[in-house]
């Protein structure tokens, strides 16, 4: 790309930075101040960001296609997902509730500090010191969520795979977060033979319908609610769940061993014994011994909910990964989502040209190639012919052995396709290549395509930073643009 050099893009990047900070409030002297946008006047007017069209394509093409590739849709549904799975994490390690619940707390300490109040006067003043270990044990409630989402996944593929009928309801947001994690280990998944899970795709259209991307924390309102609770009587929200239930004093004064080290005891921690003990005395509601007999299952040493704890940790960086990028929100997601398919198609074809040769994808390819093992009969068909074999996605691998292949990968690419594998993906970046694909240099009005994407993706940064903001009437686009 002629535009795309090492001084354009840093120069690109340069401004984009000074841009952000401006729009954030941090008013730095620029000479070219990022335009202003005017706010819509009721709530209907607010701009739908993602575009409705960008999920028009069919999100059933894996479905009936079985050497079809992921289509523009599902991937940007699958960028959604990961912005609740996201947003879920988030909620768990701030809530103050599952604090409470917990034990956590933070450890308050005062001490006394000489300040001097002039010539050799002093005086000792009460500092509170900051609890440099409340952060790192709010973190501890992910691990407990997590083997308290992989034991409920268990039952409740069990339940769905006995179920005659053909359609798999769409599960509470936990056991979808599971299940996700699960086919992203397409190796390990076959291995467990789920028979009806193994042929039915991802359903993203519904996972879709219940996303609200209208606000800042990607909410998920599943259908079939009552459905998972009649089956298994379990609360479909597990943090509503596990806040709401525990009411008897035994059983609070028990869940507080979590972060309290009780006397006897060797390390922190909820204890079995404890915990099996309750469960034979009659002070439990019903809700309360469901609820304490799921988490006698996750604490167990059960190696299932262990290594679906650990897939699902795994794929936590790559989540944050694409809640960094945020392409969701990007002016050329639809763009940088058809690239990544294209090159992805490319990806399986160098296994095939490769075989002995270790390929490591980029966010972009990654992001398909996740999409498509989300369906695993349709990946499997597809491999095999596109890849001259059915290729595993391997995430334990170290980062030493990730380089060496990326390197390779990087070669290969260029040998094969004379392209450069790796490059920007950035916002500024992916709206320039999206404002000149499949023309031609000489057609190309550099000022004013340089121009529009200043305006594209200064304007979807200020929606962003006002619904952030939880503003309700976000800013309106080009048309009612202003500038300072």
């Amino acid at each position: 790309m002629a535009f795309s050099t090492p001084k354009t893009t840093t120069s690109l990047h340069q401004w984009s930075k000074q841009y952000i900070r401006h729009q954030e409030g941090v008013r730095n002297v620029l000479y070219n101040k990022p335009p202003t946008f005017q706010r819509a006047s009721v709530v209907e007017q607010n701009p739908k960001i993602p575009s409705p069209s960008l999920f028009s394509s069919d999100t059933g093409s894996l479905h009936n296609q079985p050497l079809a590739l992921p289509t523009v849709a599902e991937c940007a549904i699958h960028l959604e997902l990961l912005q609740t799975f996201q947003h879920l994490r988030l909620s768990i390690i701030s809530s103050e509730k599952l604090d409470t619940l917990l034990g956590i707390e933070l450890n308050r300490r005062t001490v006394f500090r000489k300040v001097s109040k002039g010539y050799q006067r002093y005086e000792h003043e009460e500092v509170q010191l900051r609890d440099m270990t409340f952060d790192e044990r709010r973190q501890t409630k992910w691990s407990l969520f997590l083997s308290l989402a992989a034991t409920r996944f268990l039952v409740w593929v069990e339940l769905i795979e006995k179920d005659r009928s053909e359609e798999i309801p769409l599960p509470p947001l936990d056991i979808l977060m599971v299940w996700h994690s699960l086919l992203l280990n397409p190796k390990w998944f076959l291995s467990l033979k789920y028979v009806k899970l193994s042929r039915t795709p991802f359903p993203w259209d519904r996972i879709h319908q219940a996303i609200d991307s209208d606000k800042s924390n990607w909410p998920m309102e599943l259908p079939h609610r009552s459905q998972f609770h009649e089956t298994t009587g379990a609360h479909p929200d597990l943090l509503t769940w596990l806040t709401m239930t525990v009411r008897s004093e035994p059983a609070l004064e028990l869940l507080k061993q979590h972060d309290t080290l009780v006397e006897g005891a060797t390390q922190k921690g909820i204890n079995k014994a404890d915990l099996g003990s309750l469960l034979q005395q009659d002070v439990l509601s019903t809700s309360e011994r469901l609820l304490l007999q799921t988490l006698q299952s996750a604490l167990s040493d059960d190696p299932t909910i262990m290594d679906l704890v650990a897939a699902v940790t795994r794929q936590s960086a790559f989540v944050e990964k694409m809640d960094r990028q945020l392409w969701i929100r990007s002016p050329a997601v639809e763009g940088t989502l058809r690239r990544a398919l294209q090159r992805y198609e490319r990806f399986l074809k160098l296994f095939k040209m490769y075989p002995r040769k270790m390929l490591v994808p980029t966010l972009d390819i990654d992001i398909a190639w996740h999409t498509h093992q989300c369906s695993p009969a349709q990946y499997m068909e597809a491999t095999k012919t596109i890849a001259g074999r059915f290729v595993d996605h391997d995430d334990k691998l170290g980062s030493d052995k990730l380089d060496v292949g990326l390197e390779n990968t990087i070669s290969l690419y260029w040998i094969r396709f004379a392209e450069e594998y790796e490059y920007c993906l950035c916002w500024d970046c992916e709206a320039l290549k999206s404002a000149i694909d499949g023309k031609e240099v000489e057609d190309i009005d550099a000022r004013a395509v340089a121009k529009q994407v200043e305006l594209d993706v200064t304007y979807h940064r200020a929606v962003e930073i006002a619904r952030r903001g939880e503003q309700k009437l976000l800013p309106l686009p080009t048309a009612e643009v202003r500038f300072d």
